[in-house]
Parts: structure tokens; sequence; C-alpha cells
């Protein structure tokens, strides 16, 4: 927020973070690729070097997910309070 009020921009921080929050619909791929291959025997670690163990990458991409569901329910409760319509509920 300090880089954006110093460059002259005055709207609602609110804004700022529905972008940030709604970013977390980036690494929507991410689970359903992470479950096709989990059965695999080679667990590539991150950035495709070397491997991880499958307890560990599966644990801290289930606390990332989690972190990013967070952000996903707040970006949906601060959508229609800035005027944008809600989200779909899938249902």
């Amino acid at each position: 927020m300090h880089g954006l009020r110093e460059s002259g921009w005055r709207g609602d921080e609110r804004l700022v973070r529905l972008g940030m929050c709604a970013s977390a619909v980036k690494y929507d791929w991410l689970a359903p690729l992470m479950l096709a291959r989990a059965d695999e025997a080679r667990q590539p670690a991150y950035g495709g070097r070397g491997e991880a163990p499958v307890e560990r990458r599966y644990r801290e991409r289930g606390l990332g997910f989690a972190f990013l569901a967070g952000w996903a329910a707040e970006a949906r409760e601060l959508a229609p309070l800035l005027g944008f319509p809600p989200a779909p509920t899938g249902r």
C-alpha cells in the first residue's frame, strides 16, 4: 500500500487485498495435477531438480492449499462488498 500511495493512488485498500486474495485462483490446476501424479514412483522436487520425499511434498502442498483456500474465501467475501457480483457457489 505504501508504494501505491506514494505513486498517487488513492483507491480503496480493500481492492488491493481483493486482488491479492483472488490471485489464489491461478493455482486451480495444481491439485488435480498432484492427484493425477500421486501414485508415480518419482516425485520431483520443486523446480524439477532432484526428488522430494512424498510425505513432505504432499504435507507442504497441503499447507499451501490451505493458505490459498483462506485467500479464496476472503476474496469471495470482499468482492460483493466492493461492488463485484458474488462468486458462483458451484451448487
